[in-house]
């Protein structure tokens, strides 16, 4: 698959986001899956010449830009149509209900600068209320988490081991697929550097025994 996680609602109006999507799944057989996301960097706005949105603002933009969206890859009124899957990033809790609602998936990176234990408390957290919400709305969602030294400070790249052991904590918190950067400034605490072919043995010899053992998209 390919795809954003996320695009940023700052920067987009949901016809432009419906269109491109649309010409980039069909240009890709298909393996597009739109992540989106309400954008609540300042430095976005700044880029964007837009003024800051207060919280109540912003989770009411999303709300209605991801439902515009939804219609418009749902509907005909662009062609040729299809099925984009929809991913919503973001952690807090109106952006998690929405995601019981709409899309076919949820993504979280898991906070900012928390040590290891913080993140996968909060997960925990976070994925109860998801499941909350997903009772009420009878639908069921895939779960996501993106993994970075400068979010949740877990350390996937000291080892293949190191590797096996993350994946399998995040997947008994309740995730189905573990999302990791693999460049030099998001994967190891900033100033070192990540074991010499670490991302090609743990790709060649960690993944495949992960996903067979757990039974997911890890």
């Amino acid at each position: 698959r390919i795809g954003t996680l996320v695009t940023s609602i700052v920067f987009r109006n949901p016809a432009a986001v419906a269109r491109a999507a649309l010409t980039v799944f069909h240009a890709s057989g298909g393996r597009l899956e739109l992540g989106l996301g309400a954008g609540g960097a300042p430095s976005d706005h700044g880029l964007a010449g837009v003024e800051e949105w207060p919280p109540r603002e912003r989770a009411e933009r999303l709300r209605a830009f991801a439902i515009r969206l939804r219609e418009l890859l749902d509907g005909d009124e662009l062609q040729p149509a299809a099925r984009v899957p929809l991913v919503l990033g973001g952690d807090a809790d109106g952006t998690v209900r929405l995601a019981a609602e709409l899309p076919d998936g949820w993504n979280t990176f898991g906070g900012t600068r928390l040590t290891a234990e913080e993140g996968r408390a909060r997960a925990t957290e976070r994925i109860a209320l998801l499941d909350r919400a997903c009772a009420e709305t009878g639908r069921t969602v895939r779960r996501s988490v993106l993994l970075g030294n400068r979010f949740v400070a877990e350390e996937p790249f000291r080892s293949e081991e190191a590797f096996a052991e993350v994946g399998r904590a995040w997947h008994a918190l309740g995730f189905d697929e573990l999302v990791v950067y693999a460049d030099p400034y998001f994967m190891v605490p900033l100033g070192e550097e990540a074991p010499a072919g670490i991302v090609e043995r743990i790709a060649r010899d960690v993944i495949p025994d992960l996903r067979r053992e757990l039974g997911s998209a890890t």
